[in-house]
């Protein structure tokens, strides 16, 4: 009975027993070193405090460094790369969000200097005999919107749900969603893209055009560069831009506004409406208009193109609201006419047009000396 041989499961005992002190003592130590692991700066790590995030170190660099420490390290141990791994050359090279973002920054401010060096002088305010020039002749804008091809059917709405609708508009509601007197179409959203210039403009898919569009807004090829992008000056307007609920529809189907211009929506019917506008960039509203005379204002400082607006308890109503970061814009009227208001300078000028239904479309002119500049655009079936 003294020298009794340990079992099985005592020895198996002892052995996991000595494992978790193994395992609890190489956890102790990545707890210790942990604080060490972090305050190295690199991918991954964040910088020492005070130290500007924009002074990182170039990622070449950094890249280097991690390849010599991974060499020291035994295989299958290496630690495995971050996403968004691009390739120059044979070098590979870790992009992060802060490293894209100055390097978009450095990109925009290298093309706008370079742009400032190429621009020509202004013309001098005086003759050569020391007299001051002449003013010069401004010119105008107009033009029609038309539409070839056959027009979509009008659309049957069953609006019986609502007996203040119903009454007023019949039931079904027929809805047309091109609508226009004859070949003309209405509800299309005009404004001045870019100009004047003395030269043509750029194409539109370029940092050259976004440098120089005076609406404010930005191809979505380009909203990375746009916060570094001169914004152009917004012009709010002291009038007051309205949104009406008339017979149970949304009056005008398309309004123009300046970036940061005053909207009033009225509800001018015998029943409950609802305002429930879905921008991108600007502030979502969804409030109730629940009886006649009721109103609401509302303001969009952000240029956006276009902005939808519903009604939640009659689907459909609806309207859109163009903004822009001027006061250059119309809406054709149903005979597709359109004018821009004011006079404008001789020059090249870049045009858009924007439709509900079909979409977008610009068109380049050259506005002469006092001349009135007709400009017909045709919206095709296709």
């Amino acid at each position: 009975m003294g020298n009794r041989r340990p079992s099985r499961r005592g020895l198996a005992v002892v052995a996991v027993l000595g494992l978790v002190l193994v395992v609890a003592t190489w956890g102790t130590k990545e707890l210790l070193d942990e604080p060490q692991r972090r305050a190295r700066p690199g991918p991954g790590g964040p910088l020492p405090e005070g130290r500007p995030a924009v002074e990182e170190q170039p990622v070449a660099e950094q890249d280097g460094e991690d390849d010599e420490r991974e060499d020291r390290l035994p295989e299958g141990s290496r630690s495995r790369r971050p996403e968004g791994i691009v390739i120059e050359g044979i070098q590979e090279v870790t992009i992060t969000q802060a490293e894209r973002r100055r390097r978009t920054r450095q990109a925009v401010e290298e093309f706008l200097l370079e742009a400032e060096r190429d621009e020509p002088a202004p013309p001098s305010a005086t003759q050569p005999d020391g007299d001051p020039q002449p003013s010069e002749p401004t010119g105008v804008f107009a033009g029609q919107v038309l539409f070839a091809g056959a027009r979509p059917l009008p659309l049957d709405i069953n609006v019986s749900s609502d007996p203040f609708c119903s009454g007023a508009l019949g039931s079904p509601l027929a809805f047309e969603t091109a609508r226009g007197q004859g070949d003309a179409l209405g509800d299309v959203f005009v404004w001045v893209m870019a100009g004047p210039s003395e030269n043509p403009l750029p194409p539109a898919d370029t940092l050259e055009f976004q440098r120089v569009r005076r609406d404010g807004l930005v191809h979505a090829l380009f909203e990375e560069a746009a916060e570094f992008l001169p914004s152009p000056p917004v012009v709010a307007e002291d009038e007051t831009a309205f949104l009406r609920y008339e017979r149970c529809e949304m009056v005008p189907r398309v309004l123009a506004l300046t970036a940061g211009q005053r909207l009033r929506v009225v509800n001018e019917d015998g029943t409950l409406h609802n305002l429930h506008t879905r921008p991108k960039l600007n502030v979502e509203s969804n409030v109730a208009l629940p009886a006649q005379g009721t109103s609401i204002d509302r303001l969009f400082p952000t240029p956006e193109l276009a902005i939808p607006v519903t009604c939640d308890v009659h689907p459909w109503e609806g309207a859109w609201l163009a903004v822009t970061a001027h006061d250059l814009h119309v809406v054709t009227e149903l005979d597709g006419s359109w004018e821009l208001p004011g006079t404008h300078a001789p020059g090249h000028y870049r045009i858009g047009f924007w439709h509900p239904t079909f979409g977008e479309r610009t068109e380049d002119l050259l506005l002469a000396r006092g001349q009135r500049t007709e400009l017909a655009v045709v919206y095709m079936d296709e």
